[in-house]
């Protein structure tokens, strides 16, 4: 696979066009204040009138056909914000023959960890859901009627978890479940469904159903490529069963973000516009490369303006579709770094420097705890106290990690080595890299004013 930087920093650059956003699936809400990305199913103005077909003249004539993406009559009469140019949100022409066009009320989509889990066994899963999928009331986990059992010391109290859906030890159930209060059914799962959204910048943990890249093209499934194939050949680090991922973006490889093949035949693929579920505005670096980064800088290390990125001037490029889960003219004029970079960088307004990067320092780390425990410890420390280098929690070498560990509303992934105390130990630890010493504590100092 060429990096993606080859195909998008070449001057003569291939554009694509008519093509459709990644957000094909039904989504009634938008991500961006313009909804640029919108592709969902409301079809009613704020003043409750109907929308008219886009592909329809009648009874309002209008030209904004030819700025939808694919064919017209694919959007319906659904609301919609055809043109990046104009400073507006979702609208539509409507039925009325007196109001020729109103604007639509379209919530913003907000990630809610209450109602969904991050990994597929949904460990990580401290939400409030309290009914199964069969529409039971769970039991509460600090009683033992109508059911009683042996989950008596969850993390935290078992009073916290109240009677809410968990996934107490990995590999023993495939979704979270509960005891149930109807005494003639023991135990049931819950319809916990999937964080459309990446934890981490590079998103190795994303196991949603997004089957779109960049660029609009329909993923092909995992199982129907040859994995003998050298173009084929990062298939075989999927976890599980090719099938179950079905045609999903994902990232086996640890490459930049999620992504996925396109053809069966000649590896071609592509990255996936998958959103981040945390999006930080801080204006510094929350890591090395600021791959994450969503800050206002718009000028390079020489102080150049930087190009907005749903422009072609005076720069032609192929990020003007939308990536790191927005639309192009949501990030303006931003340093951004979609490609895996060093660092931040921009086209610039000059046409004889097409781009530069960016200085945005990193930001400040308290690296420090602030109770005896350190359970609220999210520092970057990463040696024992011993000096040991810590294992990645999503490892199993050289130590295979208790089936209980799990992060609220985290991944494994997204704790990388850091030392950490997911389960109630004296202080933060880690598994280390010595296969004779399976975890060792970590010196973490407390939070002082400060420091």
């Amino acid at each position: 696979m060429l990096p993606l930087k080859f195909f998008f920093r070449q001057a003569n650059y291939y554009l694509y066009s008519n093509c459709f956003d990644l957000l094909t699936s039904v989504i009634n809400c938008k991500q961006t204040e313009k909804g640029l990305e919108y592709r969902g199913t409301i079809s009613v103005t704020i003043s409750g009138k109907t929308c008219q077909r886009w592909d329809s003249q009648t009874p309002h004539a209008h030209n904004y056909d030819k700025d939808l993406p694919g064919n017209a009559s694919v959007h319906e009469n659904y609301c919609r914000n055809p043109r990046a140019s104009e400073d507006t949100v979702p609208w539509c022409y409507t039925t009325d023959e007196n109001i020729r066009w109103d604007f639509c009320a379209i919530p913003f989509c907000e990630v809610d960890f209450s109602k969904c889990k991050l990994t597929r066994e949904g460990l990580d899963y401290r939400g409030n859901v309290s009914r199964t999928a069969s529409g039971r009331t769970c039991q509460r986990w600090d009683r033992q009627y109508p059911w009683t059992h042996r989950y008596t010391d969850l993390i935290g109290g078992n009073s916290v978890h109240e009677n809410y859906c968990r996934n107490l030890i990995a590999g023993e159930e495939p979704t979270p479940w509960c005891y149930t209060t109807d005494e003639n059914v023991r135990w049931e799962h819950c319809d916990i469904p999937i964080c459309e959204c990446r934890d981490t910048p590079m998103g190795e943990a994303y196991i949603g159903k997004t089957s779109y890249t960049v660029d609009g093209r329909q993923c092909v499934r995992w199982d129907r490529v040859n994995e003998s194939d050298p173009d084929y050949f990062n298939v075989q680090f999927l976890t599980g069963s090719k099938r179950a991922h079905e045609n999903y973006c994902r990232n086996p490889d640890n490459n930049i973000a999620p992504w996925c093949f396109t053809e069966l035949v000649g590896g071609s693929w592509d990255y996936c516009n998958i959103p981040f579920c945390k999006k930080s505005s801080a204006e510094c670096l929350n890591s090395p490369k600021g791959l994450d980064y969503f800050g206002t800088k718009h000028r390079t290390v020489d102080n150049i303006e930087c190009q907005r990125w749903d422009s072609m001037e005076p720069h032609r490029h192929g990020f003007s579709i939308g990536f790191m889960g927005l639309s192009a003219s949501e990030h303006e004029n931003y340093c951004r770094n979609p490609d895996g970079e060093n660092m931040p960088w921009c086209y610039t307004i000059d046409s004889y420097v097409r781009f530069q990067f960016c200085s945005i320092p990193n930001c400040h780390e308290y690296d420090c705890k602030i109770s005896e425990k350190g359970l609220e410890y999210r520092g970057k420390r990463q040696t024992t106290r011993d000096g040991i280098q810590c294992q990645r929690w999503d490892s199993v070498y050289p130590h295979y990690p208790s089936p209980s560990i799990s992060f609220p509303s985290s991944s494994l992934s997204a704790q990388e080595n850091f030392c950490r105390n997911p389960d109630g130990e004296p202080a933060p630890w880690c598994y280390t890299m010595d296969p004779d010493v399976r975890w060792q504590a970590c010196d973490v100092p407390f939070c002082f004013e400060g420091n």
